[in-house]
């Protein structure tokens, strides 16, 4: 990012903790959160973008919905198996909830949703990459982790080496008045 667009004069990237990190008296046109803000405390969240944004200024939540049963039945059975012999991370995953409607609540207005289709094709290799991604996944303690990533290779490749996700995009936009 800092290469493709650092010699902006209106561009800068932050590499700190949102809830801590001291904008000082810093406003923004728009703030974008792309299936991050869901991590933060909701009070937190819209309070501390709210302050940070210019009269008129946008915050811009963008989310992904999943769904990759229906395009092979028999493989999400079979990873979900998995799941349940593996997956017993020491560290369990809880979400915080956030509601991405509740904007209003918190003084924003004219909150917006739009949703677009997209789909996304995985080989077992990229499958796996993608899986051990996710936070959840990577606190599965060793050798348990490695093993089920194995079979969840091999797996996808007894099933024709192909994934495939259709996903839904959601965008929430809301106007700090």
């Amino acid at each position: 990012m800092k290469e493709k667009y650092g010699k902006l004069p209106n561009f800068d990237i932050v590499n700190d903790d949102f809830i801590t990190h001291d904008f000082g008296d810093m406003k923004f046109d728009m703030i974008y959160s792309a299936a991050t803000i869901q991590w933060i405390p909701e009070e937190i969240a819209y309070a501390k973008t709210f302050d940070l944004l210019k009269p008129g200024g946008t915050l811009a939540m963008m989310m992904t919905s999943s769904e990759y049963r229906s395009d092979n039945e028999a493989l999400y059975e079979k990873i979900q198996a998995l799941y349940d012999k593996y997956y017993k991370p020491d560290i369990p995953y809880t979400h915080g909830g956030f509601n991405y409607t509740a904007a209003p609540e918190y003084g924003y207005s004219d909150v917006e949703k739009y949703e677009f289709k997209g789909r996304r094709v995985f080989t077992a290799d990229e499958y796996v990459r993608f899986s051990g991604t996710h936070c959840d996944h990577i606190v599965i303690p060793d050798p348990i982790r490695t093993e089920f990533f194995e079979k969840l290779k091999s797996t996808v490749l007894e099933a024709g080496d192909r994934v495939v996700f259709n996903d839904t995009y959601v965008l929430y936009l809301a106007k700090k008045p």
